[in-house]
């Protein structure tokens, strides 16, 4: 059980092992048909790495988290030059119907950018590298305004799924897991990959992300195109 994440009465993070019918939801995410497959590789590139497989699980009663991204725009110097696509992304799988009172994830649009992260300010709970939790924000500068979204912009931001619908998010993107107001838990598979450094062929921690992942799949190292076969 992993219970240090943002805001996290009634809510879990438990990390799970690569079992066979993990690895088959993987690979129909990722390589169910021609159009993932091109989706994925031109996003995350096949020599990408698993960081993060976790289930998470949000109660009745779970408070809605505050807005954050999970990483800064410059978290990651692999973003820089790969024409804005992101060095470290998340995937979440349905297990259920998600509707609106459940806690559905809330994803701004267009809030991933470098534009975006220099015009606004986010007070937020992170992640240091070591995984212990520090107060930060995305700008130090006190002039800069701080942001606030309208409950009209959150609810329309609120990505309600049936059961086995996909969504991947951008981890620069401000978003946040939505209260439970309903009878039911609210179930998603949470996996994540990350581009490799250019210069050095590894993975930099970055920053603010939490790497929730067992630690025989970690030492694995999974790669995308791993999940291209089965």
């Amino acid at each position: 059980m992993f219970d240090i994440v943002n805001t996290p009465k009634n809510r879990h993070s438990i990390k799970i092992k690569m079992t066979e019918d993990i690895f088959l939801l993987l690979n129909s995410v990722l390589y169910g048909d021609d159009r993932r497959k091109c989706f994925y590789e031109n996003l995350y590139g096949k020599s990408s790495v698993l960081v993060e497989l976790s289930l998470l699980l949000t109660f009745p009663g779970a408070p809605a988290q505050a807005l954050h991204s999970d990483i800064s725009y410059q978290a990651l110097e692999s973003q820089f030059d790969n024409h804005n696509l992101p060095g470290l992304s998340s995937t979440f799988v349905a297990l259920q119907d998600v509707h609106q009172n459940m806690g559905p994830t809330i994803i701004i649009p267009n809030t991933h950018t470098k534009e975006y992260h220099s015009s606004i300010k986010i007070d937020m709970e992170s992640y240091s590298v070591d995984g212990t939790i520090e107060k930060i924000s995305n700008i130090d500068d006190d002039t800069v305004e701080k942001k606030t979204f309208s409950e009209e912009e959150l609810n329309d931001a609120a990505i309600t799924s049936n059961v086995g619908d996909v969504y991947t998010m951008d981890a620069r993107a401000i978003h946040c897991g939505g209260a439970n107001n309903s009878t039911k838990p609210r179930a998603l598979i949470c996996f994540a990959f990350q581009r490799e450094d250019e210069n050095t062929n590894d993975i930099k921690r970055a920053t603010g992300f939490t790497y929730h992942i067992n630690d025989e799949v970690l030492q694995r190292k999974y790669c995308l195109s791993d999940f291209e076969n089965v």
